[in-house]
C-alpha cells in the first residue's frame, strides 16, 4: 500500500513538486505518487487545513479504488486526462466536479464550511472513482445514473458519515419507483434514478452479500450495459429488478413517505439488510439439534421472508412455503439429499393479493393443504397434490363464515384425510374448524 509522501509548499519546494505549474490564485499544498493537492488562496488557513487532510488520506482512497476496479487510470496521454490527479479545493458548497469527460483527472472539490477534512476526502473519492470507471471501460458510465450511483456508494464505503448531504435513496422510494436496474438514465443529474442505483448496489452489497470488489468488477466488459447485467454476472440469474423492488415494497410500501435521508451516516442510502432471512434446522429424535442452515444458499428467495409454514408430505420430503415481503407465496420441498427449486404458487393458483400469513398440514400421503391470508385479512385454501397439480383456490373465509379479518392461522393433521385449523382474527378471537 502506497501511503502519502507529504511535500509541503510552506517550505522549500521538493523534487516532487518542482516541475508543477501552480495557478496564480491557488497554492500547491503538496503531492503524492497519484495526487497533487491545491487550494484556493481565498480560503486561507481553512484551505491549507483541508488540503493537508486530503494529502494525508488520498493514497488510501486510491488504494481502495484500485482494488475495487482492478485497473488504474493512465499515466501517459493527453494532459488533464492522466495521472496524477489534480485536486483543486475551492469555495463552494455543492460537492465536486471534473471534466469534460469521465476520464478527466482535474477534480474540483468544494470546501463547504472549510473545516471538514473528511468531507473533502469523501468528495475526492466520489470524483476520482468516476475516473476509475472510465479506465475500467465497462458499464459504469459517470455521465449516466449507473455511474453516478456507484460514485456515491464509493463515497459511503470509505466515509459513511459524510453521505447524508448526497443521499438519493429516498427520492426513488418516495417516487413511483421506475426501473433503473434494467435501464440506465442517460444523466447524472436525476436524484430518482441515482437513488435507484445506489439502493440496488447496496442491495447487492448488504442484502445479497457481495463484496464491493466483486460488484464493481462485475461491471467490466463490453457486454455489461446496466445493473441487470451486473446482477447476472454475479448470480447467473436474469430477474434483477422485481425481487429488489418487491423486497423494498414489503418493507416500505409505496405511498408512505420516507425521511430524506433515510437515516444517519451510511444508512442515509442503505436500508439493507432488510430482516426476514430464512434459516433451517432439524431436531433429532434424541433431542439434539442439527446445525442451522441458510435456506437462501440452497433456494435463493431474493427478499425478506414475512411468514413460513412446513409440513411432511409422506413422500420422504418436507414441504415449505414462504410468504415473501412483497407478498409472493413460494413453495419448495426438502429431500434428504437437497432442496427442490422454488415455485411461485401464484403461477399455479390465482392468489388475489399479497400473502401475509400461511399454515400447512398433510392428511393424505403425498399432498399438502395450505391456508393463507392476503393483506386484507381474507383467508384462502388450496391443496398441492402428489402429482404436483394444485387445487383451485377456495374461499376459506366465506365457506366457514369467519366473521373478521384473519391475523394468523395454524394447521395440523389428525385422522387420515382430516386437517384441523386454528384461526386468530384481528379482534382477538380464536376460531376452530376441520
Amino acid at each position: 500500500m502506497t501511503m502519502c509522501a507529504l511535500t509541503r509548499t510552506g517550505g522549500p519546494i521538493s523534487d516532487a513538486t518542482a516541475a508543477i505549474i501552480v495557478p496564480e490564485d491557488e497554492t500547491l499544498e503538496g503531492a503524492t505518487q497519484h495526487f497533487q493537492i491545491y487550494y484556493d488562496n481565498s480560503l486561507g488557513a481553512n484551505g491549507f487545513n483541508l488540503a493537508s487532510d486530503v494529502l494525508d488520506q488520498c493514497e488510501a482512497g486510491y488504494f481502495a479504488m484500485t482494488n475495487w476496479f482492478g485497473v488504474e487510470p493512465p499515466t501517459s496521454g493527453f494532459p488533464g486526462y492522466t495521472l496524477p490527479f489534480q485536486v483543486h479545493i475551492k469555495p463552494g458548497s455543492s460537492g465536486g466536479s471534473h471534466g469534460p469527460g469521465c476520464n478527466a483527472t482535474g477534480l474540483n472539490i468544494d470546501a463547504f464550511n472549510g473545516t471538514d477534512g473528511r468531507l473533502a476526502n469523501a468528495i475526492v473519492v466520489a470524483e476520482a472513482s468516476e475516473v476509475f470507471m472510465s479506465a475500467q471501460n465497462g458499464c459504469w458510465d459517470c455521465s449516466q445514473s449507473i455511474g453516478e450511483g456507484l460514485s456515491r456508494v464509493a463515497l459511503a464505503e470509505l466515509y459513511p458519515d459524510e453521505l447524508p448531504p448526497f443521499a438519493t435513496a429516498a427520492s426513488w422510494l418516495n417516487s413511483g419507483r421506475p426501473n433503473f436496474v434494467d435501464f440506465n438514465n442517460p444523466t447524472d443529474q436525476d436524484a430518482i434514478s441515482t437513488g435507484c442505483v445506489t439502493l440496488f448496489i447496496n442491495y447487492l452489497r448488504f442484502q445479497l452479500g457481495f463484496s464491493m470488489e466483486r460488484i464493481v468488477r462485475a461491471g467490466a466488459g463490453g457486454g455489461t450495459k446496466c445493473l441487470r447485467d451486473v446482477f447476472g454476472n454475479l448470480t447467473g440469474l436474469s430477474d434483477a429488478f422485481d425481487p429488489f423492488a418487491g423486497l423494498l415494497q414489503g418493507a416500505f410500501p409505496i405511498g408512505n413517505p420516507l425521511p430524506d435521508p433515510l437515516g444517519p451516516g451510511g444508512l442515509a442510502d442503505n436500508p439493507f439488510p432488510i430482516v426476514g432471512h430464512p434459516w433451517h434446522t432439524i431436531r433429532n429424535p434424541d433431542g439434539s439439534w442439527q446445525q442451522v442452515g441458510d435456506v437462501n444458499a440452497q433456494v435463493p428467495i431474493f427478499g425478506a421472508v414475512a411468514a413460513v409454514a412446513a409440513t411432511f408430505d409422506s413422500t420422504n420430503a418436507v414441504q415449505f412455503v414462504f410468504a415473501r415481503g412483497d407478498g409472493h407465496l413460494l413453495q419448495t420441498r426438502r429431500y434428504p439429499d437437497g432442496w427442490q427449486p422454488l415455485l411461485d404458487v401464484g403461477t399455479k393458483v390465482a392468489i388475489p393479493g399479497p400473502v401475509s400469513a400461511v399454515a400447512g398440514a398433510t392428511a393424505t400421503p403425498g399432498e399438502a393443504q395450505y391456508a393463507f391470508t392476503t393483506s386484507d385479512g381474507h383467508l384462502w385454501h388450496t391443496i398441492h397434490h402428489a402429482d404436483d397439480t394444485w387445487q383451485p383456490l377456495g374461499d376459506f373465509q366465506n365457506v366457514v363464515g369467519i366473521p373478521s379479518p384473519v391475523a394468523a392461522v395454524a394447521a395440523t393433521s389428525s385422522d387420515a384425510g382430516e386437517v384441523q385449523f386454528l384461526i386468530a382474527t384481528n379482534d382477538g378471537w380464536l376460531w376452530h374448524t376441520i
